[in-house]
């Protein structure tokens, strides 16, 4: 027996042994969501973040279709009860449907408002798809919570950080799955700094450097910014952990440059990086 589940941009397949091969998504990014077993005999999933339908067979091979809609979010998936799959679009509050050949088709759900947060969707016993909504147009709620992530091989090394679930109540958040791609911001209460605009570029003399703005989002100077980066290659393992120094103090409500050199042999097989900072501020580190 085998299932497919979908973690940290990648489609894994496991067995009824617990054995577990992954398969990365092609669009970096894609934050896949949801997923179901197409009439095809493929398995079809949504692409959150990279406002795709994915489709994966058997044996791995991997085909991806844009939505219609820019920044439509799609969520939920199910196989209707017409053999096509149908999915959610939360940001475009549309119900869509793709055939197995790849044809899209799109459906506006009815709001007074305008907007309905449209995420699961299934097919009921009376042969209809049947979705979730909050068709009110208001925000449900906002919280944070805080959290700390281990480093596999700095192991003595513990950076807090904060997840925020943005128009969300706590309790409805059963469990967090987190991308290797995810941005992570410390969880002092002050200062609170931000890591801003990551990319990999090569610099003049052909390196790959990785480059970023801290941003002190709190009251508190913070004299001594350490940034901490893990890169990880197409399978989630980490490859290289390096950390350096922002060499100027970072003031209220301020950002610095920081940049954190790759070693050559290894540029080729990053496809993802973690960047967390530690931070040591007068009589507070």
């Amino acid at each position: 027996m085998e299932m497919l589940e979908l973690i940290a941009e990648t489609a894994c397949c496991i067995t009824s042994a617990g054995d577990i091969t992954r398969y990365p998504v092609p669009t970096a990014g894609g934050k896949p969501d949801g997923i179901a077993a197409g009439p095809d005999g493929n398995l079809w999933f949504a692409e959150y973040g990279g406002d795709k339908i994915g489709r994966i067979t058997p044996a791995g091979e991997i085909a991806e279709y844009p939505v219609r809609t820019a920044n439509s979010n799609p969520s939920g998936i199910a196989i209707g009860p017409d053999g096509n799959l149908w999915f959610t679009e939360p940001g475009g509050d549309k119900v869509g449907r793709i055939t197995p050949a790849g044809v899209f088709a799109e459906f506006p759900i009815p709001s007074a408002t305008g907007t309905s947060f449209a995420a699961s969707i299934v097919t009921g016993p009376d042969g209809n798809l049947w979705i979730t909504v909050d068709a009110s147009g208001n925000a449900i709620d906002e919280e944070s919570s805080f959290d700390k992530i281990a480093h596999v091989l700095l192991p003595k090394q513990v950076s807090p950080y904060r997840i925020d679930f943005p128009d969300l109540n706590l309790k409805n958040v059963k469990n967090v799955r987190m991308g290797v791609n995810a941005t992570l911001v410390p969880a002092a209460a002050d200062p609170v700094i931000g890591v801003m605009n990551q990319r990999i570029d090569t610099d003049m003399q052909g390196k790959s450097v990785l480059h970023g703005d801290l941003l002190n989002q709190g009251g508190q100077t913070v004299n001594i910014p350490h940034v901490i980066a893990s890169f990880y290659d197409n399978d989630g393992k980490v490859v290289w952990v390096s950390d350096g120094y922002v060499d100027q103090a970072l003031l209220p409500q301020s950002s610095e440059a920081f940049a954190v050199e790759i070693p050559k042999s290894l540029a080729p097989k990053i496809h993802n990086f973690h960047v967390v900072v530690n931070q040591y501020s007068l009589n507070n580190s």
